[in-house]
This record gives C-alpha cells, structure tokens and sequence, in this order.
C-alpha cells in the first residue's frame, strides 16, 4: 500500500508541476490576499477532480477486458500519440 501511494504521489506530483492548476493558483494568489481562501477553494477543488477521476478509475477497472482491448487496437491506429483513454486501457490490461 505504501508503494502505491508513492508511485502516485510522484507521478502526481511530476505531472501537475507545469499545469494550468499551478498557474491558476499562482494568479488566485496574487489578486486575493486571503491566502488560505485562495487554498481552500483550490484544494477543494482538486480533492473533488480526484474523487470523480477515483470513481471512474474503478468503474473502468470493473470492465470486461474484451472492450478494453478495442479501445486500445482502434487508437492506436488513429494517432501516433497516446491518448489519455489509451493509456489507460494499456495499463488496466497490464494489470488484468
């Protein structure tokens, strides 16, 4: 358990470094100058984006493998870059 929240919070934390979030908070905190208003909106927010992406991570981990491997064969024709839906395809069949 303690692995799992590791890789999480790195990868987390490296992907959301240069993210508009940041930004988005940087401004909010140089235009209000309640500091811990701009925290509390923006944190609550977040916490709120992650439960939603944590209960569809569940649904979608729920699936039958078969449609998962459609949504990855049809992708990746489609772009040489993965998308996100790809991606997670790739890792819920590595899984299975």
């Amino acid at each position: 358990m303690i692995a799992d929240l590791l890789t999480a919070f790195g990868v987390v934390f490296l992907a959301e470094l240069p993210d508009k979030t940041m930004f988005a908070t940087l401004l909010l905190a140089t235009r209000y100058p309640r500091k811990t208003a701009v925290w509390l909106g923006v944190a609550s927010a977040y916490t709120m984006h992650v439960v939603i992406a944590s209960l569809l991570g569940t649904v979608i981990s729920r699936l039958p493998t078969e449609p998962l491997r459609y949504v990855v064969r049809s992708e990746e024709h489609t772009s040489e870059l993965q998308s996100p839906c790809n991606l997670v395809c790739r890792l819920l069949l590595e899984k299975k």
